[in-house]
């Protein structure tokens, strides 16, 4: 979501970078990190006063500052050298703050730099704050759509199965027969995962075939565009993003600011944004920093069953009525606006751009 800042102007400005960028992925479709995740201008946008980036360290003199998701600088290389270079743009002067969108990045981004470059910690740590996301609230739907019979879930995410969507599969299949007012809604186009869960074509044909078992209770969408995915939201009962890897979950805010609450487990920033007051969590093997436990078959099988076992248990009790979906829908909806209100962040954002000039 774009903020409204009151007196800003945004610019679009050259970057040196770019072009190669552009061109390798044209020749081999893949992105090259360190050119994604750098910025060079050589002076060439003289009328921009700072630059705001997401992921991205800056080599221009110019102020700027770098929102990030999980750790900068975001190289994908492992040349020391390299990496010092850049470690040490985050404690040049010209570099003015460091935005976490979490509790949880700033702590990993902090742990990296104490560990592996403790020069430079000190200047860093002074520059690093933590700014949640923006979300909107949205209009509830009327009672008309929520007083019915059907209780209707909704997963949404091209990941399916590092999303925890195999998972969910297998969940709701499991309670169709003896539960006949409950509904699935799958947003997704089932990608495979070679990170998280480490899935191929078999497992995506054994999702289809479970989809297809049961054509009443599940819907499928490969695809939608964005207002119909937030329509889908706001005529469901209760999201699902049961995941194996996620570094913030934009999805959650999203059903919430419909009243919507969320099932999530508990790795990385999803505790800060989901907790069993206003939705459910499923506790799965973690490490010290959120990410879950992932490193070999049988890891993966113990998260995997993890989720099962927290999900079908969750879902049973929304079914019996001791979930307080409801209730739980309106707290979330009241935390997204506490939080997450795009006019509060707006200023927190605008501080540290006076802060960056003064």
């Amino acid at each position: 979501m774009s903020l409204q800042h009151r007196d800003v102007v945004f610019k679009k400005c050259y970057d040196l970078f770019k072009v190669p960028e552009y061109l390798i992925f044209r020749a081999s479709n893949r992105s090259v990190q360190l050119l994604l995740n750098s910025f060079c201008d050589f002076g060439a946008n003289r009328s921009v006063d700072l630059y705001h980036f997401f992921n991205v360290v800056s080599l221009s003199a110019k102020p700027w500052i770098s929102t990030f998701e999980t750790i900068v600088p975001r190289l994908g290389i492992k040349n020391s050298a390299i990496t010092d270079f850049y470690v040490k743009r985050l404690a040049n002067d010209s570099c003015k703050s460091l935005i976490a969108i979490s509790d949880c990045t700033a702590q990993i981004q902090m742990s990296y730099i104490e560990k592996a470059f403790p020069k430079y910690a000190d200047k860093i740590r002074h520059k690093l704050t933590r700014i949640y996301p923006p979300q909107r609230v949205q209009d509830l739907a009327t009672p008309k759509d929520r007083d019915r019979d059907e209780l209707r879930f909704i997963l949404v995410g091209h990941q399916f199965f590092g999303k925890g969507g195999w998972e969910v599969l297998q969940v709701f299949d499991n309670l169709f027969p003896a539960h006949q007012n409950l509904r699935l809604t799958i947003v997704s186009s089932l990608e495979t995962d070679n990170y998280a869960s480490v899935t191929g074509i078999a497992d995506q044909n054994r999702a289809l075939a479970l989809i297809a078992k049961w054509p009443e209770r599940i819907t499928h969408f490969k695809r939608l565009p964005n207002r119909e995915v937030l329509q889908l939201f706001a005529s469901s009962d209760v999201a699902l993003l049961p995941t194996y890897a996620e570094t913030f979950g934009y999805s959650v805010l999203e059903a919430q600011s419909f009243g919507v609450p969320v099932i999530t487990t508990d790795i990385r920033a999803l505790p800060e944004i989901n907790n069993n007051e206003v939705g459910w969590i499923i506790e799965v093997p973690k490490d010290e920093y959120g990410y879950g436990i992932l490193g070999s078959t049988a890891q993966r099988s113990a998260f995997s069953q993890s989720i099962v076992a927290g999900l079908k248990t969750i879902v049973l009790n929304i079914l019996s009525g001791a979930g307080k979906a409801r209730e739980k829908g309106q707290k979330a909806r009241a935390r997204i606006i506490q939080h997450h209100s795009p006019d509060t962040i707006a200023s927190l954002v605008r501080e540290h751009y006076q802060k960056a000039l003064s």
